[in-house]
C-alpha cells in the first residue's frame, strides 16, 4: 500500500475526535527536513467549532507501533519529543474562530540521521493529563528526517514452527522482525519449503503489514498451506525470506520440521504391532522347542 496504515490509523482518529470535541486542526501531517544542529518554527491551525471561548494546548508524544503495527502515542519513548516545544503555554480561540498554535523544533547536532515520529496533540486546556490516551485529543502526526548517511537493517529475531496450531494440512510459525536501521522499511515475504536433499516443494507469499517503524518490533504468525506439497514422513527445510527496503535486500531463517501425517501414524502402529505379534509368536515357539 502506497499509504501506510500508521498514517491512515491518525487520519481516522483525527475525524472521530474532531467531532466530539467539536474543534479541528489543519494539517493532519506534517514533514519536516531537517540538518543536526538546525532549527525550525511550524504552526497547528485550530478552528473552535464549539459555542464557547477556549484556551488550547499542545503536547508531544513519541509514536511507535504495537507487534500487529498499529500507532500508539506514548509519552517518553522517543528522545525527539524534547526537540519540540510549544511557543506559548496556552491559545485562547474564540466561538466559531480559528487560530494557531506555534511550536519551535530544535534539533540537536548530535543526532542521529533517520525519521523520528511524533504526534502533536491539541486539547482544550480543562482536560486533564494521560500521557496514554488520545480520547479527547486531535492528533496531527509530525514527521522530522534528519539528514546524514542512511542505513536499512530489518532483521529476524525469531522464525519457529509453532506446534500447538500445526497439522498435517498446514503449518504456523512464529516470526519475529526488528528494524534496526534508521529508515522506515516496506516489506514482502514468502515462506518456502524444501526437502532434506534442496528441493524446492512449497513457495508461499505472506503478508508482513505496513511499514515497519525504524527501532520497531512485530510478531507475526505467518501460516503455510501444505497443500499435498508434502508427502513422506521425514525432516523438512523450512525457511522465511525478508526482502525489504528500497534497495531490495533481504534476510533468510531457516527451521527444521517434522512432517508426520495420519496415514503414517496408522502405518506406524500397524508395523509396531505386527512385530509385536511376530516376537510374541517366536518367542512362543522358543519355548515350545525348549519343552521338546
Amino acid at each position: 500500500m502506497k499509504k501506510i496504515f500508521l498514517i491512515l490509523t491518525i487520519l481516522i482518529t483525527v475525524f472521530f475526535t474532531t467531532q466530539v470535541n467539536a474543534f479541528s486542526i489543519t494539517p493532519s501531517k506534517i514533514l519536516l527536513t531537517m540538518d543536526p544542529g538546525g532549527s525550525k518554527n511550524l504552526s497547528v491551525e485550530v478552528y473552535n467549532t464549539d459555542n464557547t471561548d477556549q484556551y488550547f494546548t499542545a503536547r508531544i508524544l513519541g509514536v511507535r507501533q504495537d507487534n500487529s503495527g498499529k500507532p500508539e502515542f506514548v509519552r517518553g519513548i522517543n528522545e525527539a519529543e524534547n526537540w519540540v516545544k510549544a511557543k506559548e503555554n496556552s491559545v485562547l480561540i474564540k466561538s466559531k474562530q480559528k487560530n494557531s498554535i506555534n511550536l519551535e523544533v530544535l534539533v540537536p547536532k548530535n543526532s542521529q540521521s533517520g525519521s523520528y515520529y511524533l504526534a502533536i496533540a491539541i486539547r482544550p486546556q480543562t482536560q486533564t493529563d494521560n500521557a496514554s490516551a488520545i480520547i479527547g485529543e486531535v492528533v496531527s502526526l509530525l514527521n522530522i528526517q534528519v539528514s546524514g548517511t542512511a542505513y536499512e537493517n530489518v532483521v529476524i529475531t525469531k522464525w519457529a514452527l509453532d506446534k500447538t496450531k500445526s497439522d498435517e494440512n498446514s503449518w504456523v510459525f512464529d516470526l519475529n522482525l526488528a528494524n534496526n536501521g534508521n529508515m522506515d522499511a516496506e516489506m514482502s515475504g514468502s515462506i518456502i519449503i524444501k526437502s532434506w536433499k534442496g528441493d524446492e516443494l512449497i513457495r508461499q507469499n505472506i503478508k508482513l503489514g505496513n511499514k515497519l517503524l525504524t527501532n520497531s518490533v512485530r510478531f507475526l504468525n505467518p501460516k503455510v498451506d501444505l497443500n499435498d506439497g508434502l508427502i513422506f514422513p521425514m525432516i523438512y527445510r523450512s525457511s522465511v525470506e525478508v526482502k525489504y527496503g528500497l534497495l531490495g535486500q533481504s534476510t533468510v531463517a531457516t527451521e527444521y520440521a517434522f512432517f508426520f501425517p495420519l496415514w503414517s501414524k496408522v502405518l506406524g502402529g500397524i508395523i509396531i504391532f505386527l512385530i509385536i505379534i511376530v516376537c510374541f509368536a517366536l518367542f512362543k515357539a522358543k519355548n515350545r522347542r525348549k519343552k521338546q
